[in-house]
């Protein structure tokens, strides 16, 4: 930074710090321009969260049309822009409009820089690499998303499916299902979840959010640790379970009734153990 004011320079502190973040990434790509690196440097602003719902009484909507706010289960929750820079590799002044996770950036610049994705690693990582290239290249770009949020604890808990342009949201406190085309509706204000014609859509959707979510079941069989390579199936997990849940990630993953970090809630009914809402029968 250059010595410039920030605070007290906007009506709120949230506003200011808006500006501080501008002025910031200014900088930073004013350096890397007058020492010539922007061939050798790629630039990615985003955010892990939908904007806040500070100072909307001057008139700044953080997230615009969208529902919601930061962290929660709806699209002003979770949608955020995401803009790249790699001069000399990356077009300039396009757009893409696919779904893709904050989670895919771990594959996506590995395939950039060529590295190999190492055992054990980014499960859930998809690559867009290509997508950034080409807008035509969206085979292999992810079909589905999950969200969760946890606004006030496990207990306000919900989690959400994004698939094509639907958005699936289910409440496991009150079994309350929601269905939203975001297509047509993404502001989220029209829930289509009681029209029979997407009934089997919403099933499909519901088993693909639970075998996602944070109370998957554990699989069957053996699989291999990624850091010792060892084969073991998840009883190996019931002894010593703590260090061992600690050490290696396959834990969480493979056997959430033993590793699992919700393992004590999703043993109550709060997550519904599979049982599908009824509004779904």
């Amino acid at each position: 930074m250059d010595g410039t004011v920030i605070k007290g320079q906007y009506m709120t502190s949230h506003l200011d710090i808006l500006h501080e973040v501008d002025l910031v990434v200014g900088s930073l790509v004013g350096a890397l321009e007058e020492r010539l690196l922007m061939k050798d440097t790629i630039i990615i602003f985003t955010s892990d969260n939908g904007g806040l719902h500070k100072s909307q009484q001057f008139s700044h909507y953080s997230n615009g049309i969208l529902r919601g706010n930061k962290g929660q289960i709806w699209e002003g929750g979770h949608r955020v822009p995401m803009i790249w820079r790699y001069d000399g590799v990356f077009p300039e002044n396009e757009s893409r409009e696919h779904l893709i996770g904050l989670n895919d950036l771990f594959a996506t610049l590995c395939e950039i820089v060529g590295v190999d994705i190492p055992y054990g690693t980014a499960y859930d990582s998809v690559s867009f690499a290509p997508y950034i290239a080409m807008k035509e290249k969206t085979e292999m770009l992810r079909e589905y998303l999950g969200t969760w949020s946890y606004d006030s604890g496990v207990k306000g808990f919900k989690h959400a499916l994004r698939q094509n342009g639907l958005k699936l949201v289910h409440s496991p406190r009150t079994h309350e299902i929601n269905l939203f085309d975001l297509m047509d509706d993404v502001s989220e204000t029209m829930d289509l979840s009681g029209t029979l014609q997407h009934l089997d859509t919403m099933k499909s959707m519901y088993k693909e959010l639970i075998a996602l979510g944070p109370c998957p079941d554990d699989v069957s069989g053996f699989f291999l640790l990624s850091k010792t390579l060892a084969k073991v199936g998840c009883s190996w997990f019931m002894t010593n379970t703590n260090s061992r849940c600690k050490d290696h990630i396959e834990g969480e993953l493979l056997c959430n009734s033993i590793c699992g970090r919700y393992k004590d809630a999703c043993n109550d009914s709060l997550f519904a153990n599979g049982k599908m809402p009824d509004v779904l029968q």
